[in-house]
């Protein structure tokens, strides 16, 4: 079969139905065996981001949601160290009237039992900040070595 101007620049139709055939049969071949495996791997793939976007974002709220509470524990800790500062004040005034000594004395022994209480509050409430920190913290990374 004559072309004309095609088969002057070299064009063949045997060879343009053979190219044809080929590629209809790789393109079949790949459709069938390759196609799905692929598009079921690369949806799998989109889950698992997806889930860790999930998670991660998850870990997040959850760390902020420990920071403020630690810094709502803070907070109350320092009400009840002003609390207890201003009562133990109010307590010396009142005695100061009886006896001079005796009030310094109780008001000295108050503030350091104070002290004592306020730091071993703050240590608690840091200790317990610290446990929460430590357990997020764990699980973050739990969550991230699993899914590697």
């Amino acid at each position: 079969m004559d072309f004309g101007f095609l088969s002057k620049i070299g064009f063949d139709l045997e060879v343009a139905i053979a190219n044809l055939v080929n590629f209809l049969l790789i393109f079949i071949v790949f459709k069938l065996f390759f196609y799905k495996p692929i598009m079921k791997t690369l949806e799998e793939r989109k889950v698992k981001i997806a889930k860790g976007l999930r998670d991660a974002e998850e870990a997040v709220r959850q760390l902020e949601e420990a920071e403020a509470a630690r810094k709502e524990i803070l907070v109350e800790a320092k009400k009840d160290a002003d609390s207890i500062r201003a009562e133990a004040q109010e307590y010396a005034h009142s005695m100061k009237e009886t006896t001079v000594l005796e009030t310094k004395d109780i008001a000295l022994q108050m503030k350091q039992d104070a002290r004592k209480d306020i730091e071993q509050e703050r240590v608690k409430m840091e200790q317990e900040a610290e446990s929460k920190m430590t357990s997020l913290v764990a699980a973050l990374t739990e969550k991230a070595v699993v899914k590697k």
